[in-house]
């Protein structure tokens, strides 16, 4: 696995988890785009929404389930 300079921890809240309790596909990309946003102003010192970019490609592949309760790293 490749080596990360920034990461955050993030605790996924209820409103996150489908119907079988595990936190639902489409919330990993939320999880990403808050790492985004928090490695910008942070590491960049620029907030993201103000910089002249455009995500071109977002690419997942999930490894295993989150489930409420856990602590989610993001690198």
């Amino acid at each position: 696995m490749a080596e990360y300079t920034y990461e955050i921890e993030l605790e996924p809240q209820y409103r996150d988890l489908d119907p079988n309790g595990h936190v639902n596909q489409a919330v990993y990309a939320s999880y990403c785009e808050q790492a985004r946003a928090s490695y910008w102003e942070e590491v960049i010192g620029q907030r993201h929404d103000r910089a002249e970019l455009a995500m071109v490609r977002s690419e997942m592949e999930f490894a295993a389930e989150i489930r409420l309760g856990q602590t989610v790293t993001v690198r």
